[in-house]
């Protein structure tokens, strides 16, 4: 019997997060050097930033249906749609300048952190969460 259960609905999950970890870690290693947003680029990310914003808030939504049949109205379900288009796109968006790396880095660990009680993370996905944690300085990851 394998250590973990292959879900179709939690490879889309960590598969989406894996991507924005993947981008933001990339980003996150040249961010060092890069200039302080200046007024004239300051909304650089504004796009990237409104949707991780709109991800978290989906993300909230989806904590509050917690424990409902998903199928009894199809609202879980439509939401969790919602949800994976809001991972979609701060996915494809690369973030320009610190706070939209955070915003990103942020995303990203709470996409992470959604993996099914139970469920348990794989090896590379719990180093990337860790990862994560570390570069959002949380300590209770």
């Amino acid at each position: 019997m394998p250590d973990t259960i292959d879900n179709p609905l939690r490879r889309r999950l960590l598969a989406g997060a894996t991507a924005a970890i993947a981008t933001g870690a990339a980003i996150a290693t040249t961010a060092h050097a890069a200039p302080v947003a200046s007024p004239e680029n300051a909304g650089a990310d504004a796009e990237l930033i409104a949707a991780c914003h709109r991800f978290l808030a989906t993300d909230a939504e989806l904590h509050t249906l917690h424990g409902e049949d998903f199928e009894d109205d199809g609202r879980g379900a439509h939401v969790l749609d919602i949800w994976y288009a809001h991972l979609e796109r701060l996915t494809a968006i690369q973030a320009q300048t610190p706070a939209g790396i955070h915003a990103k880095a942020r995303s990203a660990f709470v996409a992470l952190q959604s993996t099914e009680p139970g469920m348990g993370l794989q090896r590379e996905e719990a180093a990337a969460l860790a990862a994560l944690a570390d570069l959002l300085g949380r300590t209770n990851a």
